[in-house]
């Protein structure tokens, strides 16, 4: 089971092709401003990005084993027998921000791995807790603490730490804008 697919994967990749010829093509002529270099640069990396989740994220069961897979195609493995439950969450933050969420969780309730289920389709989702063994999926609203508690790791440092990534990410947004600025802007 994969998210989303890989025909949608594929079209993504395929527009993000097709944008990178549009750019070519207007540089060559003399059409193409650095801006509009930048922003066609943007489109294109944001489409591969875009492109390799959806190709290479996936869920695979098997009798014996689950394997799990990422934006990277590395994959992680556990025993079926591992686990002993998973769990949808609707997870509120302190700004009133919700996250989708099926934790998949093992012994003593420790987070084996967790899927952001907005980028998932909610039937494969209710298949995907059935094939690991029959269990129901159903959404419950918590906050992000209390998912804490009752599944340690279940949340990635970004979500554990959301306004240290929100002060420094618009702050390394704007040193790399300074930097970039005299290179691409000639």
């Amino acid at each position: 089971m994969s998210a989303y697919g890989h025909r949608l994967g594929v079209a993504v990749l395929i527009v993000g092709g097709v944008v990178a010829v549009a750019g070519i093509a207007m540089a060559v002529t003399g059409r193409l401003n650095n801006r509009l270099a930048a922003a066609f640069l943007a489109v294109i990396g944001i489409a591969i990005v875009t492109s390799a989740y959806m190709v290479n994220a996936r869920v695979e069961v098997s009798p014996v084993e689950i394997r799990v897979r990422g934006l990277s195609g590395l994959s992680k493995t556990w025993p079926k027998a591992a686990v002993q439950g998973c769990a949808a969450f609707s997870v509120s933050f302190a700004l009133g921000s919700l996250l989708p969420l099926l934790v998949v969780y093992g012994a003593g309730h420790r987070t084996l791995f967790t899927l952001q289920a907005s980028y998932w389709d909610e039937g494969t989702l209710r298949e995907l807790c059935y094939a690991m063994g029959g269990f129901e999926y159903r959404v419950h609203e918590i906050s992000n603490r209390e998912l804490l508690e009752r599944f340690p790791g279940s949340l990635s440092f970004v979500y554990r730490h959301s306004w240290l990534v929100g002060c420094l990410f618009p702050l390394f947004a704007i040193v790399l804008a300074f930097v970039l600025a005299p290179i691409v802007f000639r």
